[in-house]
Protein backbone atom coordinates (compact mmCIF):
# COMPACT_ATOMS: atom_id res chain seq x y z
CA UNK A 1 0.00 0.00 0.00
CA UNK A 2 1.61 3.24 -1.13
CA UNK A 3 -0.43 5.82 0.73
CA UNK A 4 0.52 5.87 4.40
CA UNK A 5 -0.83 9.32 5.19
CA UNK A 6 -2.16 9.73 8.71
CA UNK A 7 -4.12 12.45 10.39
CA UNK A 8 -4.84 13.31 13.99
CA UNK A 9 -8.37 13.92 15.18
CA UNK A 10 -9.52 15.39 18.47
CA UNK A 11 -10.86 12.84 20.95
CA UNK A 12 -14.62 12.44 20.83
CA UNK A 13 -15.58 9.92 23.49
CA UNK A 14 -13.93 7.08 25.28
CA UNK A 15 -15.41 3.72 24.39
CA UNK A 16 -16.59 3.26 27.97
CA UNK A 17 -19.18 6.00 27.42
CA UNK A 18 -20.35 4.96 23.99
CA UNK A 19 -23.67 3.31 23.29
CA UNK A 20 -23.82 -0.21 21.84
CA UNK A 21 -24.78 1.22 18.46
CA UNK A 22 -21.74 3.50 18.48
CA UNK A 23 -19.34 0.78 19.61
CA UNK A 24 -20.46 -1.48 16.79
CA UNK A 25 -20.83 1.24 14.19
CA UNK A 26 -18.52 1.71 11.25
CA UNK A 27 -18.36 5.46 11.72
CA UNK A 28 -14.75 6.57 11.13
CA UNK A 29 -15.29 9.68 13.29
CA UNK A 30 -15.57 7.59 16.45
CA UNK A 31 -12.28 7.10 18.26
CA UNK A 32 -11.29 3.53 19.03
CA UNK A 33 -8.97 4.42 21.88
CA UNK A 34 -9.90 2.80 25.19
CA UNK A 35 -6.98 3.46 27.50
CA UNK A 36 -6.19 7.05 26.60
CA UNK A 37 -7.93 10.38 26.25
CA UNK A 38 -5.23 12.03 24.18
CA UNK A 39 -5.90 12.61 20.47
CA UNK A 40 -6.13 9.36 18.56
CA UNK A 41 -4.20 8.79 15.35
CA UNK A 42 -6.24 7.22 12.58
CA UNK A 43 -4.15 5.49 9.94
CA UNK A 44 -5.23 4.70 6.43
CA UNK A 45 -7.26 1.46 6.16
CA UNK A 46 -5.14 -1.65 6.04
CA UNK A 47 -2.20 0.06 7.73
CA UNK A 48 -3.43 0.60 11.29
CA UNK A 49 -3.42 -3.10 12.04
CA UNK A 50 -0.06 -4.55 11.09
CA UNK A 51 1.37 -7.71 12.56
CA UNK A 52 4.92 -7.52 11.33
CA UNK A 53 7.22 -5.60 9.01
CA UNK A 54 7.14 -8.14 6.20
CA UNK A 55 5.73 -7.16 2.84
CA UNK A 56 2.47 -8.72 1.77
CA UNK A 57 2.37 -11.25 -1.02
CA UNK A 58 -0.77 -9.73 -2.49
CA UNK A 59 -1.06 -5.97 -2.81
CA UNK A 60 -4.27 -4.06 -2.10
CA UNK A 61 -5.67 -0.77 -3.29
CA UNK A 62 -6.16 2.21 -1.03
CA UNK A 63 -9.69 2.27 0.29
CA UNK A 64 -11.57 5.58 0.51
CA UNK A 65 -13.32 6.60 3.71
CA UNK A 66 -17.09 6.91 3.90
CA UNK A 67 -19.01 8.65 6.65
CA UNK A 68 -22.42 7.08 6.16
CA UNK A 69 -23.27 4.16 8.41
CA UNK A 70 -26.22 1.87 8.84
CA UNK A 71 -28.18 1.72 12.05
CA UNK A 72 -27.33 -1.29 14.19
CA UNK A 73 -30.43 -2.91 15.65
CA UNK A 74 -30.72 -2.94 19.43
CA UNK A 75 -30.68 -6.54 20.58
CA UNK A 76 -31.35 -7.59 24.13
CA UNK A 77 -30.44 -11.18 24.91
CA UNK A 78 -28.97 -13.10 27.77
CA UNK A 79 -25.40 -14.26 27.74
CA UNK A 80 -25.38 -17.97 27.00
CA UNK A 81 -23.13 -20.65 28.35
CA UNK A 82 -22.74 -24.10 26.86
CA UNK A 83 -24.12 -27.10 28.67
CA UNK A 84 -21.71 -28.81 31.06
CA UNK A 85 -22.52 -32.32 29.83
CA UNK A 86 -19.25 -32.79 27.99
CA UNK A 87 -16.25 -34.76 29.17
CA UNK A 88 -13.61 -32.40 27.84
CA UNK A 89 -12.92 -29.21 25.95
CA UNK A 90 -10.10 -29.02 23.42
CA UNK A 91 -8.89 -25.56 22.38
CA UNK A 92 -6.68 -25.10 19.32
CA UNK A 93 -4.91 -21.88 18.44
CA UNK A 94 -3.84 -20.25 15.19
CA UNK A 95 -3.33 -22.58 12.20
CA UNK A 96 -2.47 -20.01 9.52
CA UNK A 97 -3.04 -22.00 6.37
CA UNK A 98 -1.26 -25.21 7.44
CA UNK A 99 -3.61 -28.13 6.77
CA UNK A 100 -1.11 -30.80 7.80
CA UNK A 101 -0.62 -29.23 11.21
CA UNK A 102 -4.38 -28.90 11.69
CA UNK A 103 -4.78 -32.61 10.92
CA UNK A 104 -1.95 -33.45 13.30
CA UNK A 105 -3.43 -31.55 16.22
CA UNK A 106 -6.93 -32.92 15.64
CA UNK A 107 -5.69 -36.51 15.36
CA UNK A 108 -3.34 -36.20 18.35
CA UNK A 109 -6.29 -34.98 20.40
CA UNK A 110 -8.21 -38.01 19.12
CA UNK A 111 -10.88 -35.82 17.62
CA UNK A 112 -10.61 -37.18 14.07
CA UNK A 113 -9.34 -40.35 12.42
CA UNK A 114 -6.61 -40.46 9.79
CA UNK A 115 -9.14 -39.61 7.08
CA UNK A 116 -10.26 -36.49 8.90
CA UNK A 117 -13.60 -37.81 10.10
CA UNK A 118 -14.85 -36.89 13.56
CA UNK A 119 -14.63 -39.68 16.17
CA UNK A 120 -14.73 -38.01 19.63
CA UNK A 121 -17.74 -38.42 21.92
CA UNK A 122 -18.97 -35.81 24.39
CA UNK A 123 -16.27 -33.33 23.39
CA UNK A 124 -16.19 -29.65 22.54
CA UNK A 125 -13.58 -28.31 20.12
CA UNK A 126 -12.92 -24.57 20.14
CA UNK A 127 -10.68 -23.16 17.43
CA UNK A 128 -9.78 -19.60 18.40
CA UNK A 129 -9.38 -18.09 14.93
CA UNK A 130 -6.74 -17.40 12.28
CA UNK A 131 -7.26 -20.59 10.36
CA UNK A 132 -6.09 -18.82 7.22
CA UNK A 133 -3.38 -16.55 5.72
CA UNK A 134 0.41 -17.06 5.68
CA UNK A 135 -0.11 -20.61 4.36
CA UNK A 136 -1.83 -21.84 1.22
CA UNK A 137 -4.40 -24.37 2.47
CA UNK A 138 -7.52 -22.24 2.98
CA UNK A 139 -9.81 -24.53 0.98
CA UNK A 140 -8.61 -27.72 2.65
CA UNK A 141 -8.85 -26.20 6.12
CA UNK A 142 -12.29 -24.66 5.79
CA UNK A 143 -13.72 -27.75 4.11
CA UNK A 144 -12.34 -29.97 6.89
CA UNK A 145 -13.68 -27.76 9.66
CA UNK A 146 -17.10 -27.50 8.04
CA UNK A 147 -17.22 -31.28 7.62
CA UNK A 148 -16.28 -32.16 11.21
CA UNK A 149 -18.62 -29.48 12.57
CA UNK A 150 -21.50 -31.37 11.02
CA UNK A 151 -20.16 -34.83 11.89
CA UNK A 152 -19.60 -33.94 15.56
CA UNK A 153 -23.32 -33.59 16.17
CA UNK A 154 -23.75 -37.36 15.81
CA UNK A 155 -21.27 -37.92 18.65
CA UNK A 156 -22.89 -35.49 21.11
CA UNK A 157 -19.97 -33.18 20.39
CA UNK A 158 -19.67 -29.60 19.18
CA UNK A 159 -17.17 -27.79 16.97
CA UNK A 160 -16.91 -24.04 17.50
CA UNK A 161 -14.94 -21.81 15.15
CA UNK A 162 -14.13 -18.27 16.26
CA UNK A 163 -13.22 -15.39 14.01
CA UNK A 164 -9.63 -14.21 14.11
CA UNK A 165 -8.16 -10.98 12.81
CA UNK A 166 -7.07 -12.75 9.62
CA UNK A 167 -10.59 -13.93 8.83
CA UNK A 168 -11.73 -10.35 9.39
CA UNK A 169 -8.92 -8.99 7.20
CA UNK A 170 -10.06 -11.18 4.32
CA UNK A 171 -13.61 -9.88 4.68
CA UNK A 172 -12.13 -6.37 4.63
CA UNK A 173 -10.35 -7.38 1.40
CA UNK A 174 -7.02 -6.81 3.10
CA UNK A 175 -4.89 -9.45 1.44
CA UNK A 176 -1.44 -8.57 2.75
CA UNK A 177 -0.90 -12.03 4.22
CA UNK A 178 -2.55 -14.10 1.49
CA UNK A 179 -0.02 -16.25 -0.36
CA UNK A 180 0.10 -16.64 -4.10
CA UNK A 181 -0.26 -20.38 -3.65
CA UNK A 182 -3.52 -19.84 -1.81
CA UNK A 183 -4.82 -17.55 -4.54
CA UNK A 184 -3.93 -20.13 -7.17
CA UNK A 185 -5.76 -22.86 -5.24
CA UNK A 186 -8.96 -20.89 -5.88
CA UNK A 187 -8.13 -20.44 -9.55
CA UNK A 188 -7.30 -16.76 -9.16
CA UNK A 189 -8.15 -13.79 -6.95
CA UNK A 190 -11.53 -13.20 -8.59
CA UNK A 191 -12.69 -16.68 -7.61
CA UNK A 192 -11.25 -16.31 -4.13
CA UNK A 193 -13.11 -13.04 -3.59
CA UNK A 194 -16.28 -14.71 -4.81
CA UNK A 195 -15.95 -17.51 -2.25
CA UNK A 196 -15.46 -14.93 0.53
CA UNK A 197 -18.36 -12.76 -0.64
CA UNK A 198 -21.81 -12.57 0.96
CA UNK A 199 -22.99 -15.32 -1.36
CA UNK A 200 -19.80 -17.39 -1.23
CA UNK A 201 -19.28 -20.69 0.57
CA UNK A 202 -16.68 -19.37 2.98
CA UNK A 203 -18.10 -15.87 3.16
CA UNK A 204 -21.32 -17.34 4.49
CA UNK A 205 -19.43 -19.40 7.05
CA UNK A 206 -17.49 -16.41 8.37
CA UNK A 207 -20.40 -13.98 8.45
CA UNK A 208 -23.07 -16.28 9.86
CA UNK A 209 -21.54 -19.17 11.79
CA UNK A 210 -18.27 -17.98 13.29
CA UNK A 211 -18.48 -15.88 16.47
CA UNK A 212 -16.27 -13.23 17.99
CA UNK A 213 -16.26 -14.81 21.44
CA UNK A 214 -17.99 -17.46 23.47
CA UNK A 215 -18.20 -19.03 26.90
CA UNK A 216 -18.07 -22.75 27.53
CA UNK A 217 -18.94 -23.47 31.14
CA UNK A 218 -16.64 -21.10 33.07
CA UNK A 219 -14.08 -20.39 30.33
CA UNK A 220 -14.23 -17.53 27.84
CA UNK A 221 -12.63 -18.05 24.44
CA UNK A 222 -11.69 -15.19 22.14
CA UNK A 223 -9.07 -14.68 19.47
CA UNK A 224 -6.95 -11.86 20.89
CA UNK A 225 -8.47 -10.84 24.22
CA UNK A 226 -11.52 -9.09 25.61
CA UNK A 227 -11.41 -5.84 27.54
CA UNK A 228 -14.21 -4.61 29.76
CA UNK A 229 -15.33 -1.88 27.36
CA UNK A 230 -16.63 -4.62 25.08
CA UNK A 231 -17.28 -7.35 27.64
CA UNK A 232 -19.99 -5.28 29.32
CA UNK A 233 -22.25 -5.82 26.31
CA UNK A 234 -22.24 -9.59 26.79
CA UNK A 235 -21.44 -12.49 24.50
CA UNK A 236 -24.71 -12.57 22.62
CA UNK A 237 -24.86 -8.89 21.74
CA UNK A 238 -21.26 -8.85 20.57
CA UNK A 239 -21.71 -11.92 18.40
CA UNK A 240 -25.06 -10.86 17.00
CA UNK A 241 -23.77 -7.44 16.08
CA UNK A 242 -20.54 -8.77 14.60
CA UNK A 243 -22.68 -10.96 12.36
CA UNK A 244 -24.93 -8.03 11.50
CA UNK A 245 -21.98 -5.79 10.67
CA UNK A 246 -20.27 -8.41 8.52
CA UNK A 247 -23.52 -9.14 6.70
CA UNK A 248 -24.46 -5.52 6.01
CA UNK A 249 -21.33 -3.40 5.69
CA UNK A 250 -19.11 -3.26 2.60
CA UNK A 251 -15.46 -4.28 3.09
CA UNK A 252 -14.04 -0.77 3.30
CA UNK A 253 -16.34 0.28 6.16
CA UNK A 254 -15.34 -2.70 8.29
CA UNK A 255 -12.04 -0.94 8.96
CA UNK A 256 -13.89 1.61 11.09
CA UNK A 257 -16.06 -0.61 13.27
CA UNK A 258 -14.54 -0.34 16.78
CA UNK A 259 -15.04 -4.06 17.40
CA UNK A 260 -12.51 -4.57 14.60
CA UNK A 261 -10.12 -1.96 15.99
CA UNK A 262 -6.77 -2.45 17.68
CA UNK A 263 -8.53 -2.57 21.06
CA UNK A 264 -11.17 -5.07 19.93
CA UNK A 265 -11.38 -8.83 20.47
CA UNK A 266 -9.63 -9.63 17.19
CA UNK A 267 -6.56 -7.40 17.57
CA UNK A 268 -5.80 -6.32 21.14
CA UNK A 269 -2.45 -7.26 22.61
CA UNK A 270 -3.01 -5.43 25.88
CA UNK A 271 -4.10 -8.66 27.54
CA UNK A 272 -1.14 -10.69 26.25
CA UNK A 273 1.65 -8.10 26.34
CA UNK A 274 0.51 -5.22 28.54
CA UNK A 275 2.02 -4.61 31.98
CA UNK A 276 0.85 -7.41 34.23
CA UNK A 277 -0.64 -5.39 37.09
CA UNK A 278 -3.09 -3.24 35.07
CA UNK A 279 -3.74 -6.15 32.71
CA UNK A 280 -4.71 -8.47 35.59
CA UNK A 281 -6.89 -5.75 37.07
CA UNK A 282 -8.66 -5.43 33.74
CA UNK A 283 -9.00 -9.22 33.48
CA UNK A 284 -10.60 -9.33 36.93
CA UNK A 285 -13.19 -6.79 35.79
CA UNK A 286 -13.96 -8.86 32.69
CA UNK A 287 -14.19 -12.07 34.73
CA UNK A 288 -16.65 -10.45 37.11
CA UNK A 289 -18.75 -9.10 34.24
CA UNK A 290 -18.81 -12.40 32.37
CA UNK A 291 -18.90 -14.64 35.45
CA UNK A 292 -15.98 -16.74 34.25
CA UNK A 293 -12.87 -18.23 35.84
CA UNK A 294 -10.44 -17.87 32.93
CA UNK A 295 -9.89 -16.48 29.43
CA UNK A 296 -8.22 -18.41 26.58
CA UNK A 297 -6.76 -16.61 23.57
CA UNK A 298 -4.64 -17.16 20.48
CA UNK A 299 -3.27 -14.35 18.28
CA UNK A 300 -0.01 -13.57 20.11
CA UNK A 301 2.61 -16.20 19.25
CA UNK A 302 4.38 -17.65 22.28
CA UNK A 303 7.99 -17.64 21.20
CA UNK A 304 9.02 -20.37 23.62
CA UNK A 305 6.57 -22.76 21.97
CA UNK A 306 4.69 -23.27 25.23
CA UNK A 307 1.16 -22.48 26.33
CA UNK A 308 1.82 -19.64 28.75
CA UNK A 309 -0.38 -18.04 31.39
CA UNK A 310 -0.74 -14.73 33.20
CA UNK A 311 -2.62 -13.63 36.30
CA UNK A 312 -2.15 -16.87 38.25
CA UNK A 313 -3.28 -19.05 35.37
CA UNK A 314 -6.47 -17.14 34.65
CA UNK A 315 -5.30 -15.91 31.23
CA UNK A 316 -4.04 -18.63 28.87
CA UNK A 317 -2.24 -18.00 25.57
CA UNK A 318 -2.42 -20.98 23.20
CA UNK A 319 -0.92 -19.66 19.94
CA UNK A 320 2.41 -21.50 19.78
CA UNK A 321 3.11 -20.80 16.12
CA UNK A 322 1.88 -24.11 14.75
CA UNK A 323 1.97 -23.05 11.12
CA UNK A 324 5.11 -23.94 9.17
CA UNK A 325 5.38 -20.18 8.56
CA UNK A 326 6.33 -19.80 12.23
CA UNK A 327 8.44 -22.91 12.46
CA UNK A 328 5.78 -25.49 13.17
CA UNK A 329 5.29 -25.54 16.94
CA UNK A 330 2.71 -27.88 18.42
CA UNK A 331 0.32 -27.63 21.36
CA UNK A 332 -3.32 -27.64 22.29
CA UNK A 333 -5.25 -27.00 25.49
CA UNK A 334 -7.38 -29.64 27.15
CA UNK A 335 -9.88 -28.86 29.91
CA UNK A 336 -11.31 -31.88 31.72
CA UNK A 337 -13.56 -32.78 34.62
CA UNK A 338 -15.63 -29.60 34.68
CA UNK A 339 -12.55 -27.39 34.63
CA UNK A 340 -10.81 -29.12 37.53
CA UNK A 341 -7.95 -30.23 35.27
CA UNK A 342 -6.33 -28.09 32.61
CA UNK A 343 -3.52 -29.49 30.48
CA UNK A 344 -1.15 -28.16 27.87
CA UNK A 345 -0.57 -31.04 25.45
CA UNK A 346 2.60 -31.02 23.33
CA UNK A 347 2.61 -34.57 21.95
CA UNK A 348 1.18 -38.03 22.55
CA UNK A 349 3.56 -38.42 25.48
CA UNK A 350 4.20 -34.86 26.73
CA UNK A 351 1.57 -33.13 28.82
CA UNK A 352 1.87 -30.36 31.37
CA UNK A 353 -0.79 -29.56 33.93
CA UNK A 354 -1.18 -25.80 34.13
CA UNK A 355 -4.20 -25.18 36.38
Amino acid sequence: MNNKETKTVQPIKRIESLTLTEVLSADPTITTSVFQETPTTIVAPGEQQSEDKSDSNISTKEIPKQNKTKEIPKEISKEKKSESTYKRIVAVGDIHGDYKKLMKVLSTAKLVDQKGNWIAKDTILVQTGDLIDRGSDTILIFDLMMKIKKQAEKYNSIVYMLLGNHEVMNLQEDFRYVTRGDVMSFGGMANRKKEFSMEGKYGNLLRNEMNATMIVDDTLFVHAGLISSFAKYGVDQMNNNVHYTLQNYPPHQLFYAPLFSNNGPFWTRFMALGPETPMCEELKIVMDIMKIKRMVVGHTVQENGKINTRCDGKFLMIDVGMSSFYGGGFAYLEIMNDGNEIWAVYSDTERERID
